[in-house]
């Protein structure tokens, strides 16, 4: 794809927008089960010294997390190698299922800001509404916390669960004690938030970012073939459909049929000038860097 980095950004901002607009529906649909202890009453027993996602500052707050406490916690436990290895595999489809979000709504991203600001009440609904149906797939795959836990052995989930529970009761102490919030449901309003938005920023990064989109490639590509406008735009779409329909996890497969796909725009003339970067590994992305800066 040849989008400009600062879509990121801005797609960041956009869909932070209309997920905090729908928070109040997704959270009460997400979280019809509580897990065991959220938000419980305050622990009045001693500190434990064992690691923790709780950090303070030097007033006594807590600290928020850089990531979600989800994918935080991770960090606090010691993983074989083959439950480490469940957990990349189910973060990997979770990326997919973000970054699928972000290229599946680029448009709607793109007008959220507007409509919002200065659409009719009408306009704002019907956004609303889309933004709902935008997040189905991710309410479909399921709370992140849960999956993880489900996929840890049995052995670690109580601790996995205590890290995220005693930070999210920390927290909460810490937003009643500030006079931010009053209610728990306000709180896990704020919280799916702050969850989901670091999500899709991380995921408006991988799809924006020239660096990992393609743009680049596709930008040498066209230099070397001297493709038409024409034919860089129809290349660009087919490069958003595959990513979209591997979900950016291509099997060889899925490659070479992409790779087939494209040459369907070429030259004849085209054709052979690719063939022969091809065999001379020329599409490799170092070899491009290269070969470009001659």
């Amino acid at each position: 794809m040849s989008t400009p980095s600062g879509l990121a950004r801005i797609a960041t901002v956009a869909a932070i927008g209309v997920l905090a607009a729908c928070t109040v529906s997704a959270v009460a649909q997400d979280d019809r089960e509580p897990a065991p202890g959220f938000l419980a009453g305050p622990d009045v027993g001693e500190k434990s010294t064992e690691p923790s996602l709780v950090a303070r500052s030097l007033d006594g707050d807590v600290q928020p997390l850089q990531a979600p406490p989800a994918i935080a916690a991770l960090e606090l436990l010691e993983l074989d190698e083959a439950t480490a290895e469940k957990i990349d595999a189910l973060l990997a489809d979770r990326g997919a299922v973000m970054d699928t979000l972000v290229l599946a709504n680029i448009e709607l991203l793109g007008q959220v800001e507007t409509i919002m600001a200065v659409g009719t009440p009408v306009e704002k609904l019907n956004m609303l509404r889309e933004g709902l149906t935008a997040l189905e797939p991710v309410r479909a795959w399921g709370r992140l916390d849960r999956r993880i836990t489900a996929a840890l052995p049995r052995s670690q989930r109580a601790e996995y669960r205590e890290h995220i529970d005693d930070y999210e009761k920390s927290r909460y102490r810490t937003a009643l004690a500030s006079g931010d919030l009053d209610n728990k449901l306000g709180y896990r309003m704020m919280r799916y938030w702050e969850d989901l938005g670091w999500e899709i920023e991380r995921a408006a990064e991988r799809v924006f970012d020239d660096d990992e989109d393609g743009s680049a490639w596709l930008q040498r590509l066209s230099t070397k073939l001297d493709l038409s406008p024409d034919q860089q735009g129809e290349i660009q779409a087919m490069a958003e459909r595959f990513y979209i329909e591997t979900k950016g996890r291509p099997s060889e497969q899925d490659e070479m049929r992409f790779i087939a796909r494209i040459r369907g725009v070429m030259t004849i003339q085209q054709r052979w000038k690719f063939t022969g970067m091809m065999l001379r590994g020329e599409l490799e992305p170092e070899r491009m860097d290269t070969d470009f800066d001659d």
